[in-house]
């Protein structure tokens, strides 16, 4: 199970659910299947900053291996993304790495 936080409480909380499988659909977008087997999409073109400045991430072939590791969104390079933020509803406007 995935753990997130509540507004309320700021406490972990079960979300029920965790990413089993990751698809690179185009440039920077990712689908990804859930255990319940939905599926949603997700854009990460508005992440910048720290590592996600690096060549790992910038780089189109390195950014196409997206997979899911023990529910974590992560590719080569030891690049790792919070699946909290995949869950919930993905990134609204540029945000930077250190905002994770």
């Amino acid at each position: 199970m995935s753990l997130m936080t509540t507004r309320k409480s700021l406490k972990p909380a079960r979300l029920g659910v965790t990413l089993v499988k990751a698809k690179v659909l185009h440039d920077r977008v990712v689908e990804y299947t859930l255990s319940d087997g939905r599926k949603i999409r997700r854009d990460f073109s508005l992440v910048t900053g720290g590592v996600f400045n690096s060549k790992k991430w910038i780089d189109p072939k390195n950014f196409a291996k997206a997979r899911v590791s023990d529910g974590e969104p992560s590719w080569p390079g030891e690049l790792d993304f919070c699946p909290d933020v995949v869950l919930r509803g993905g990134l609204k406007g540029r945000v930077p790495a250190f905002a994770f």
